[in-house]
């Protein structure tokens, strides 16, 4: 459910009192959505819309064009957000690319089952390591706020807790998100050019599979094992078949 709102010039003073907008907007735009279960408003609101020539993006890697919001999550029925956040949406690193509407950030947000904690797509900053997303606690009873975790496939082990893979050119691994703590933990690291990806989780095990990252001199048969959560004990077990990409060949 989504609905556009433009704000008179009286409430854009008020944001740039705050020091949330450049002097130079006069209406600020914001969209508004409901989160899966219906327990919070989240209200994209526009800070900044900045684009850069090629000649300017040589200059620094900052250089990239950019929607700069504030995201704010509101209980419902309340007034104040229980939390917020920026979010920047990075689109300038191709020809011709174009910001995403904010309902399609919307749709990405990643949220836990139950709602305590709602976690952000990639912004798409030129980085030097694995790619981070922006993690937000919702549930006023955990003792974080914010955090940071590389997330690709994600299998939920309880309410708060997560395992995920991630890959970045010659750091393949597993960690799992404690949300009770906001804190990560590595389960697998990277051995270069040996790496991990997630497959599954079932019955207190996670299924691994060994592969090479794209720091590899040659291809390894596939190989696949479990890891008890519990005890961190690891079993071979044989490989479950990739399912083809695309249509079968006639």
């Amino acid at each position: 459910m989504m609905r556009k709102l433009q704000i008179p010039v009286f409430f854009a003073l008020l944001f740039l009192c705050s020091g949330l907008l450049p002097a130079r907007a006069d209406t600020i735009r914001q969209d508004r959505f409901t989160s899966p279960s219906g327990k919070f408003i989240v209200v994209f609101t526009e800070l900044e819309n900045r684009k850069y020539g090629k000649e300017e993006m040589l200059e620094d890697l900052g250089n990239v064009s950019h929607v700069l919001y504030r995201v704010d999550f509101i209980s419902k029925g309340d007034i104040e957000p229980v939390a917020t956040s920026s979010y920047a949406d990075v689109y300038g690193w191709e020809a011709g690319g174009r910001p995403e509407k904010a309902s399609s950030i919307f749709r990405k947000l990643i949220w836990s089952p139950r709602e305590d904690f709602v976690i952000f797509p990639e912004e798409g900053w030129a980085a030097q390591g694995p790619s981070q997303s922006r993690v937000l606690a919702l549930n006023p009873e955990l003792e974080w706020e914010k955090g940071d975790v590389s997330v690709g496939a994600i299998e939920w082990i309880d309410d708060l807790s997560f395992i995920s893979d991630y890959h970045f050119d010659c750091d393949y691994g597993i960690l799992r998100f404690d949300g009770t703590t906001g804190k990560t933990f590595s389960m697998k690291e990277s051995e270069s050019p040996i790496g991990y990806e997630l497959v599954s989780v079932k019955q207190g095990k996670a299924l691994i599979r060994m592969l090479l990252d794209n720091c590899r001199m040659q291809d390894i048969p596939p190989r696949c094992f479990t890891r008890d959560l519990a005890t961190g004990s690891e079993e071979p077990v044989p490989c479950p078949v990739r399912k083809p990409k695309g249509k079968a060949p006639l």
